[in-house]
């Protein structure tokens, strides 16, 4: 599906810059980009052939493994199941964090990214051993990886831009269209750095001792 979710997400991006630059975005040639866009994401009004069988495929596939899970052997039981990943992923990504601040990479903040959704859902797991603490965590860990993707799919306009020019109109728009794109992609970025250097900044054992605190607490108040 990924083509597929690609070429809305220029779209999507696309609608984000122009509210941003509204005076800018009404002209006639930034219209005529989104037009291109559009007809881009979705040619002569359709999705591309065959995405409603891919569509029920991955449903299918879905539905299958939510039965199979049912029946996985886990090796251990309690907050000892889940700690180490728990540990590895959240350590990823403090680790990552650190790449990104130190390289202007697009490549280093999309590996970030990836380790910070990994830390989401483990949040979002834990989260009922203490909703007020990890779901407020969750809600922020999704604020990063959204801001975070958002500038990824910039990226991939200055890319699409790149490659394909004719998509962006003449030299002059193209080069307008860019400088909206870098000054959305360093508010962006400016966002997910100030709110994930927060996130980030206890030492993965403390962090993983401190919510295995939390599981015991809560296993300890339900029995």
């Amino acid at each position: 599906l990924a083509e597929s979710r690609d070429a809305a997400a220029m779209l999507e991006s696309w609608d984000a810059l122009a509210r941003a630059n509204q005076p800018l975005f009404v002209s006639d040639a930034f219209r005529q980009i989104r037009l291109q866009l559009q007809q881009r994401a979705a040619p002569d009004g359709e999705v591309h052939t065959g995405f409603d069988v891919e569509v029920t495929q991955v449903l299918g596939d879905l539905r299958a493994l939510t039965r199979d899970v049912q029946h996985w052997k886990l090796p251990g039981k309690g907050f000892g199941l889940l700690a180490a990943g728990f540990r590895r992923t959240y350590a990823d990504g403090v680790r990552d964090l650190a790449r990104a601040q130190k390289a202007d990479s697009d490549e280093l903040l999309h590996e970030w990214r990836k380790r910070v959704k990994d830390h989401w859902y483990h949040c979002q797991l834990l989260s009922p051993c203490w909703p007020d603490a990890l779901e407020t965590r969750a809600e922020q860990l999704k604020q990063v990886a959204d801001a975070l993707g958002d500038d990824h799919d910039l990226a991939v306009m200055t890319e699409l831009m790149q490659g394909e020019p004719e998509l962006f109109g003449t030299p002059d728009t193209r080069e307008a269209v860019q400088r909206c794109i870098e000054q959305r992609r360093a508010q962006l970025q400016q966002r997910a750095l100030r709110l994930g250097r927060r996130l980030y900044a206890e030492p993965p054992k403390a962090l993983a001792e401190r919510v295995g605190a939390y599981w015991r607490i809560a296993r300890k108040e339900s029995e």
